[in-house]
């Protein structure tokens, strides 16, 4: 059995992603065979307060328990992808639910579930391809064949580079013996190595002197930064987690801009 077959179920169905007003949502399928539930992510893109998102995420968890009843796992994320912690008003940050099909009534709950206490039959490939009928997917076979034809592309590149370099070798003792063997071909042979040599020449040193001087100014930057990090090492780190936090605010921005604008 292949890696891919182990871990993914035979359906891959596509994640969900909607637009809210101060978040967004992703709704991530149950794809995984080791994943006993569905995952859904509320990702905020403002500062609100921690009472506003529980009441999203038990929202949340009932809008998407109606829709796809499987049992799920809600979280909720600030601005800079960091997890949100809801400690000071709730026994966890999770929130986990299923549909309890007998009286056919929604299970909810802040503490902690162990994988026994889910309704596992509902997590059985046939149900979850009832479930999830009309939502888009790929299936297993697909993946595979996706990932073995990308490990091929790059086994015929690697081919191509050693065909073509052994090709280049072989001309060249051609010509070399020819040369040897016929005065004019040897003298067309001498004058084409010393242009493409003199070609080479010039590209080369081109190259390295101009990555010579941008060697040399990043490595004066870096004494430079490093002068300074060793001087504050505490800042460094502070300037790091900043610089992380931007990248992951402006990421998460984005993503929701071109979500609301599908």
């Amino acid at each position: 059995m292949s890696k891919i077959n182990a871990i993914w179920r035979e359906y891959i169905w596509e994640e969900i992603t909607e637009n809210r007003v101060n978040y967004y949502v992703e709704y991530h399928p149950v794809n995984l065979k080791s994943l006993k539930f569905a995952q859904l992510d509320l990702v905020y893109t403002l500062d609100v307060k921690t009472d506003e998102i529980v009441k999203n995420m038990e929202y949340e968890l009932n809008l998407w328990l109606k829709r796809f009843p499987l049992p799920l796992l809600v979280m909720a994320f600030d601005k800079s992808g960091d997890k949100i912690s809801l400690s000071n008003v709730k026994p966890n940050s999770e929130l986990i639910g299923y549909i309890d099909t007998k009286p056919n009534r929604i299970i909810k709950s802040w503490n902690k579930i162990s994988d026994n206490e889910l309704p596992i039959e509902q997590t059985k490939d046939e149900n979850i391809s009832k479930v999830y009928q009309g939502l888009a997917y790929i299936k297993r076979e697909q993946k595979e064949r996706e990932a073995n034809h990308k490990i091929d592309e790059a086994k015929k590149i690697k081919k191509f580079i050693d065909i073509s370099l052994f090709s280049w070798i072989a001309f060249s003792i051609i010509i070399a013996y020819l040369g040897w063997q016929n005065y004019y071909v040897g003298a067309i042979a001498f004058v084409y190595t010393l242009y493409k040599s003199l070609e080479r020449f010039w590209k080369i040193k081109e190259g390295r002197d101009r990555k010579s001087i941008e060697k040399d100014n990043k490595n004066m930057k870096m004494r430079h930064y490093y002068y300074h990090c060793e001087l504050n090492p505490k800042g460094f780190e502070r300037l790091k987690a900043e610089n992380f936090k931007k990248e992951e605010e402006e990421r998460i921005r984005a993503k929701k801009e071109k979500i609301s604008q599908s």
